[in-house]
């Protein structure tokens, strides 16, 4: 159903409509599960292609006071976080995340992102890293060459800064009631 908002999206040049970018903010899935499951195969049948990557110890965020079922819940309840289906996947002390999102503060296709990642960590409670990058989306709703150039500028790390990821992350968490 994504697929076919976003298409249409598209084709009627309607990507910068709020209710356009609600609808599919609203409609974006949360594949996760799949994610965790699929990469890793996909990387040892294609070992060119990196889809499980290790964590930069630098986006070392924190241990929440929830779950991770309770961390996501709280996220996916918010209008300004997506979660992210296609970037790799990371560990933390040997454990594969069991969550990535997106906060974006300026909408589902702002220019920048703050990218969470949840892993499952001790006494059933989440651990966090994050970073703050440019969105590889951020130029679709200005036409075809901007998403382009977008998706290039994040796949190269211009602007890629943990630390600032780390402390965006712990302000949306705040927010949420999920850190002290």
């Amino acid at each position: 159903m994504t697929l076919t908002i976003l298409g249409w999206a598209i084709y009627r040049d309607a990507l910068d409509d709020p209710h356009v970018e609600a609808l599919l903010g609203e409609a974006w899935p949360d594949l996760w599960r799949y994610r965790r499951r699929w990469f890793p195969k996909l990387e040892q049948r294609f070992p060119i292609v990196k889809f499980e990557i290790p964590l930069h110890d630098s986006e070392w965020g924190g241990i929440t006071d929830a779950s991770p079922e309770e961390v996501r819940a709280a996220l996916n309840a918010r209008d300004d976080a997506y979660p992210v289906n296609l970037a790799g996947v990371k560990s933390w002390d040997g454990r594969r995340e069991v969550g990535s999102y997106a906060v974006r503060k300026n909408g589902l296709f702002g220019t920048w992102q703050t990218h969470i990642r949840l892993s499952p960590g001790p006494g059933d409670r989440a651990v966090y890293s994050a970073h703050h990058e440019l969105s590889p989306i951020g130029g679709l709703a200005d036409g075809l060459i901007a998403a382009l150039r977008a998706g290039w500028r994040h796949y190269h790390g211009e602007g890629w800064d943990a630390k600032e990821g780390v402390r965006r992350a712990h302000e949306v968490f705040v927010e949420e009631g999920l850190v002290e």
